[in-house]
């Protein structure tokens, strides 16, 4: 099977190296459990474009290069790539795809065919994970966005499996949509789909 894995909070901890670069350059006190939704300037109680300049400089800082993997990622995305290809779908901005494409090749090896930036949060035409999974025949696609998930599921042939955090956990999913709580659960949920 081609597996699509998103970066951020599947394979990279990224609110966790973001809320305390916040803490220290804007005196923002945000814990993760207070994410109880990825659209930033909701959970940070300030406007869109505050969030957006915000959001622009940490892309830019030495944190967001260097940041940690999700527990249990780089031996599931490893055992994954033994037995299927695997291809990166993220909403990251083209900007970043070099950054992201060095991340991965030095935190997961040469382990991912393709690395597909859609480019929802960048400058310039986009394209949504759903078109992307199924232009390049994605069969199973990973994420942490109910959104997306459902959007998957919805408009092409793949599955899709939602990995709970706490901005994804009461929202409704597509009955069609798999819950996973950790990479343990996402390989588990990958070889059933396999069978």
């Amino acid at each position: 099977m081609r597996i699509g894995v998103d970066v951020d909070e599947v394979l990279a901890e990224f609110l966790q190296g973001m809320l305390p670069w916040l803490r220290e350059e804007y005196d923002m006190r945000v814990s993760w459990y207070d994410m109880h939704t990825y659209a930033f300037y909701e959970a940070w109680h300030v406007p869109e474009d505050v969030a957006r300049e915000r959001i622009d400089r940490f892309l830019e800082s030495q944190v967001f290069k260097s940041l940690d993997l999700v527990p249990g990622s780089r031996s599931g995305v490893a055992r994954l790539a033994g037995e299927h290809s695997l291809v990166v779908v993220t909403s990251r901005p083209e900007y970043v795809g070099s950054v992201t494409r060095r991340w991965l090749q030095r935190s997961y090896g040469d382990v991912f065919e393709e690395v597909l930036l859609t480019n929802s949060h960048g400058v310039g035409a986009s394209t949504s994970k759903a078109a992307m999974v199924g232009e390049h025949g994605v069969d199973v696609h990973v994420d942490d966005n109910p959104a997306y998930c459902n959007n998957i599921v919805e408009r092409t042939c793949a599955d899709a499996v939602l990995l709970s955090k706490p901005w994804n956990t009461s929202r409704s999913v597509d009955d069609e949509v798999f819950r996973a709580v950790s990479w343990e659960d996402i390989l588990g949920v990958v070889e059933w789909i396999d069978t």
